[in-house]
């Protein structure tokens, strides 16, 4: 091939690469989607059946329940990182294993009564048939987990 081939082979690239870019920018400004603040993820499983009304109506108290329990599990991945770095140590002491252990669970504890406080205030809300979907969600393990008998 001679370089004029070269150049005219660069230059159709070089616009049709401009082109891919501008429908993407032009495409992402004209179909952009709503700023939705999202659900906690802990609840989500939830109120995901919920009808706009609803989920309306409840976002107050789950905004809440997510500035109550972010607290809760930053220090429960705290203690879990301590129990780590202890369990890494040449020599593990069991007592400060155990004492990591016992703030963890008291973490977890606390973080339960809170998830099970905001249950019994979202559960007045559902319908009959949302509560079916929420006993089938919490009988069914969620995805990417295994299962007891697969362990």
């Amino acid at each position: 091939m001679n370089n004029s081939r070269w150049v005219i082979i660069s230059l159709l690239l070089s616009v049709a690469l401009n082109l891919l870019l501008l429908g993407v920018f032009i495409g992402s400004s004209v179909y952009k989607k709503p700023i939705i603040k999202p659900l906690p993820t802990n609840l989500g499983w939830m109120i995901q059946h919920l009808d706009s009304a609803s989920l309306s109506s409840l976002r107050p108290q789950i905004e809440a329940h997510s500035l109550r329990v972010v607290p809760i599990r930053k220090e429960m991945r705290r203690q879990q990182k301590e129990f780590n770095r202890l369990l890494l140590q040449p020599n593990p002491n069991n007592k400060a294993l155990a004492q990591t252990l016992s703030q963890l669970r008291n973490h977890s504890d606390e973080y339960q009564q809170e998830m099970h406080s905001m249950i019994l205030k979202l559960i007045p809300k559902l319908s009959e048939d949302q509560r079916r979907k929420v006993i089938t969600m919490l009988r069914r393990p969620p995805k990417g987990s295994l299962r007891h008998e697969d362990r």
